[in-house]
């Protein structure tokens, strides 16, 4: 296998791809241009180059580019994080020069499906650096909202990950080896005429030429259209599912919402009840505060008269003892000290004073 290093080539001046470390890099994504196939690379990189400027692009942001030719053109470093498949920064971008889907409905040239295989074996078993394996091949389409790399190339993409690399591809249009058989045909038929030997000649050829066209060109038709009618089967399938999968998680969100909202209109009438018997303790609350208070209010009434009639009782027994101390002290009274010392006495143990 043969690289040709275009390192830095197809990049425009004072522009740079962000920067990773290679142990990063778990995936390898396969693309399309979505270019018409040409025989000269040179076209079909400044082609896909121009395209990738025109985005605003530092340059062409495949890592790796596989005209019709076969021949592979590194393009950038592993370490360059191009824009090739929304995630960047943890794939290598590999690109095929074509237009493998509608409405040309190109093939890869056996060439292109050969170079493809060894550079992915390479890349996956030779590149210890970084983890991606046979394993993490994917095409475009698994990684972004898109078709590339088109419903005729993506089969092969996704068998050579099934397989793990073990794949024979022999498919694909004949390319160069078919198209170059017809044009040396072509090139005897007119040396023939030229001497002319005549319509003999040209009879053989046409035979020739049909068998050649009936043969491979209706053998490539054919797998063209079962490639067609393949992909086009694979991805109902797989979008009937994605569906599936999509009204089942509805059917749980659907389910979960009216639980929930079930749920919520219970706690309206369960909150009015709270509110309610809030509502009748406070009233039985305010009613029985109430009632203690009147009574409290009729107690400390009844406890007021009765200390200001005490307090009137005192003050008599006070200035009744104050008289009978001063006619004592006077000579005045009829009692002896004795006598008015024990009614004295008794006055304080009965608490007349």
């Amino acid at each position: 296998m043969n690289i040709i290093n275009k390192i830095g080539v197809y990049q425009q001046p004072n522009r740079e791809w962000y920067q990773r470390l290679q142990n990063t890099i778990s995936v390898i994504t396969v693309h399309h241009t979505a270019n018409r196939q040409t025989d000269d690379d040179a076209t079909a990189l400044n082609t896909a180059y121009n395209a990738h400027k025109a985005q605003g692009w530092p340059g062409l942001a495949y890592h790796f580019f596989i005209p019709k030719s076969g021949n592979i053109y590194q393009i950038n470093n592993f370490v360059d994080v191009t824009w090739h498949d929304t995630h960047n920064y943890d794939s290598i971008g590999i690109a095929l020069d074509g237009y493998f889907h509608t409405p040309h409905n190109e093939q890869p040239t056996r060439e292109q499906l050969q170079s493809l295989k060894e550079l992915l074996n390479w890349l996956c078993t030779q590149n210890p650096q970084f983890p991606a394996s046979q394993g993490n091949v994917y095409g475009h389409r698994e990684r972004a909202a898109t078709a590339c790399p088109g419903d005729l190339f993506y089969p092969k993409v996704k068998e050579y990950r099934e397989k793990g690399g073990d794949v024979n591809w022999v498919g694909g249009s004949v390319g160069n080896e078919y198209e170059n058989t017809v044009k040396m045909a072509t090139q005897w038929k007119d040396l023939i005429n030229d001497l002319g030997l005549g319509n003999p000649v040209d009879i053989m050829f046409d035979r020739v030429k049909a068998l050649l066209v009936g043969k491979d060109g209706y053998i490539n038709q054919l797998q063209r259209e079962k490639a067609e009618v393949e992909t086009k089967l694979q991805n109902k399938t797989e979008e009937l599912s994605r569906v599936q999968v999509q009204l089942t998680e509805k059917d749980k969100l659907y389910a979960d919402l009216e639980k929930r909202l079930n749920e919520a209109m219970k706690i309206p009438a369960q909150l009015q009840g709270q509110i309610e018997a809030l509502t009748n303790e406070k009233i039985a609350l305010d009613n029985a505060w109430g009632k203690k208070y009147g009574t409290l209010q009729i107690e400390k009434t009844n406890l007021e008269t009765d200390y200001l009639k005490q307090i009137e009782v005192l003050k008599a027994e006070i200035t009744r003892l104050k008289n009978r101390i001063d006619q004592l002290v006077s000579g005045q009274s009829k009692y002896t000290v004795g006598e008015a010392i024990t009614f004295l006495y008794d006055a304080i143990r009965n608490k007349r004073f």
